[in-house]
């Protein structure tokens, strides 16, 4: 088929796009809804006096054709998220946290929360992790988790769960009893209830290929920043040591009031933006 056909061809077409309702004017199709042409008249340079109806999308197909193509993204956005909350999740209440189930008994804290997800590409950069401290049952692991479960909302993907059950993966995974988790897969790591775990050098190497790796860390502790720097035993300095520095800005979760420590540089210029 030769060039000439070929847009003949194309022009033929034309006429299967006519609904019940467009009509014809000046030779053209119109669409009966949105009266935009669905057809145009083009000259050909190459062929003398040479002109071809060629088809055009009205208003309504070109709606319809976007409508198409969110369903499909927002259909592809729910798939990933749900992948990403099976692969990140380690346990079924880290799922239940989110933002709309927040009780907003410290509106202070709820702000800084949504502050960080909103800025976390700036968090990023500036590798700038949070560390929840406090007495328990005051909502440390909640905020941590709401925190998680936005960011999985925006296709980010976040790892929640506890170095001791790192360090139980790793050490089933170099017996061969299990598949390790890669913390490669994941841009921001979650590690609830930081103070329980027995400290060995598996504990020291994860904390410390999150701390080489630059990814962003969110921890839930019973512990002060105080208690951590004072540690008693050279183990559980070494890991501390490694968290406070990832851990820029310092949160103490209370009912009644609300706590920023920003020792260092980078939770100074990230309290700012969290506070803003």
């Amino acid at each position: 088929m030769n060039v000439m056909n070929f847009l003949e061809e194309l022009s033929k077409r034309a006429e299967l796009i006519k609904n019940e309702g467009d009509y014809f004017k000046d030779e053209l199709l119109y669409c009966g809804v949105c009266n935009e042409p669905k057809q145009a008249v083009k000259e050909i340079p190459f062929a003398e006096n040479k002109k071809l109806i060629v088809t055009l999308q009205c208003k309504c197909q070109r709606d319809e054709e976007e409508k198409q193509r969110l369903a499909l993204a927002e259909q592809e956005h729910r798939r990933k998220v749900k992948y990403l909350t099976q692969h990140g999740l380690a346990y079924p209440k880290y799922k239940e946290c989110t933002f709309s189930k927040d009780d907003q008994r410290n509106t202070d804290i709820t702000k800084l929360c949504c502050n960080y997800v909103r800025h976390f590409p700036e968090m990023r950069e500036m590798n700038n992790g949070i560390m929840f401290y406090g007495d328990t049952d005051k909502g440390k692991t909640f905020y941590a988790c709401c925190i998680a479960n936005a960011l999985i909302q925006r296709e980010v993907p976040v790892l929640v769960t506890t170095l001791s059950n790192l360090v139980q993966n790793r050490v089933k995974a170099l017996t061969s009893k299990g598949n390790e988790i890669s913390l490669d897969d994941f841009r921001c790591i979650v590690l609830d209830d930081i103070g329980t775990e027995n400290t060995t050098q598996t504990a020291f190497n994860i904390i410390d290929e999150i701390y080489l790796s630059k990814k962003l860390l969110i921890v839930t502790t019973n512990l002060d920043p105080l208690e951590m720097k004072c540690a008693d035993t050279i183990e559980r300095k070494r890991i501390y040591e490694r968290i406070l520095e990832m851990c820029g800005t310092k949160v103490l979760v209370d009912n009644d009031k609300t706590r920023l420590q920003s020792g260092i540089e980078k939770g100074k210029i990230a309290e700012s933006i969290l506070n803003s």
